[in-house]
């Protein structure tokens, strides 16, 4: 599988912008660094997740376990969305990203996924009520 990295994403945003051209098959598997994912784009953090890890919530805890033991699942692929305007964001799988934040993984299995005219249901940033989009679902290096 071949590696993304942030360049990658950029030059695949900038494609898919300008010209509604895919520089990656939505089909395929890629290896992405979880740090690209967990510094760089916008998931939503569910502080409640890691309560239960602790407190020995099933579903969650033997999911935790499958990634610590046997590294991210192919069949369960993470998925990047790369919007029109310029949005790169997960897309999806948010309790697998907040669990990714106490695992030492070395990638994350994912698979692309190409967006036009994205909506959002929450319409402002609650602690600044700046527009959430597209802002908020702008990689880190491109927020303004």
């Amino acid at each position: 599988m071949k590696k993304i990295t942030i360049d990658d994403l950029k030059q695949t945003s900038k494609l898919w912008c300008e010209k509604q051209e895919k520089k990656f098959s939505e089909d395929n598997l890629y290896h992405i660094s979880p740090h690209i994912i967990l510094d760089n784009m916008f998931y939503n953090k569910m502080s409640g997740l890691l309560e239960l890890l602790k407190d020995g919530g099933y579903y969650y805890r033997k999911i935790y376990d499958d990634i610590k033991e046997n590294g991210w699942n192919k069949k369960y692929p993470a998925r990047i969305g790369i919007g029109d305007k310029g949005e790169i964001y997960t897309h999806g799988g948010n309790h697998r990203m907040n669990i990714l934040t106490k695992l030492n993984l070395d990638y994350v299995v994912f698979q692309f996924v190409y967006q036009k005219n994205i909506e959002t249901h929450v319409p402002v940033f609650l602690e600044t009520g700046k527009n959430f989009y597209p802002n908020g679902l702008l990689p880190k290096w491109d927020r303004v």
